[in-house]
């Protein structure tokens, strides 16, 4: 089992309660989404703060379970009735675990020191 860097509680803090079977769920998108960070990014583990880390591995979850199951792998819907229509586009219609291109920047930002370094004698 992979340690999270956020547990079940955590999640439920940062967006609402969870059913029992739902946080059976989160805990294993828990340990998915944390693993990732571990492969994709592994600087970060010692370079992020613990709160950054908790809070990216809670949005990943988060967005992994608003995919509703029902339609999965939807990407748009649409549906009339009568003179109204009405037309969804899912951004996550598979429930996959990614992280954002704001969440990057905050996996690879260094410490905050700057490097400066002499080109010439």
């Amino acid at each position: 089992m992979v340690e999270s860097f956020a547990t079940v509680d955590q999640l439920q803090a940062r967006w609402r309660p969870l059913t029992a079977s739902e946080s059976n769920r989160a805990q294993v998108l828990l340990e998915d989404a944390s693993d990732k960070i571990r492969t994709d990014y592994p600087s970060a583990i010692h370079s992020a703060t613990s709160t950054t880390l908790e809070r990216i591995v809670c949005q990943m979850v988060k967005r992994a379970m608003l995919a509703v199951e029902e339609r999965m792998g939807v990407r748009q819907m649409s549906q009339t009735t009568g003179s109204f229509a009405d037309s969804w586009t899912f951004t996550n219609p598979d429930g996959d675990l990614y992280i954002t291109s704001s969440e990057r920047a905050s996996l690879t930002a260094s410490d905050g020191l700057i490097s400066v370094m002499s080109l010439g004698g």
